[in-house]
């Protein structure tokens, strides 16, 4: 017996539709079925995909400051 539970019987999940909400320019009925945890080498590409700049988890001194200007131009982009 399986300890495994996969909440849908045939996933099919739609990357584009992810990128597309992510990106606020659709807006989803639920929210996307995703991978809590996504290896940098998943990531980055992602990240870089949608345009952002890829900030490389690391004792660099600058990080903090570079992700939470990341942060601010998200929310203010959204209005917020």
């Amino acid at each position: 017996m399986s300890d495994l539970n996969v909440p849908l019987a045939n996933p099919a999940p739609d990357c584009g539709r992810f990128v597309r909400t992510l990106m606020g320019q659709e807006k989803s009925a639920r929210p996307p079925l995703i991978e809590y945890l996504v290896d940098d080498m998943l990531r980055q590409p992602i990240t870089e995909m949608i345009g952002r700049e890829w900030v490389s988890p690391g004792a660099d001194r600058e990080i903090p400051g570079r992700l939470l200007g990341q942060l601010h131009r998200l929310l203010a982009a959204h209005g917020l």
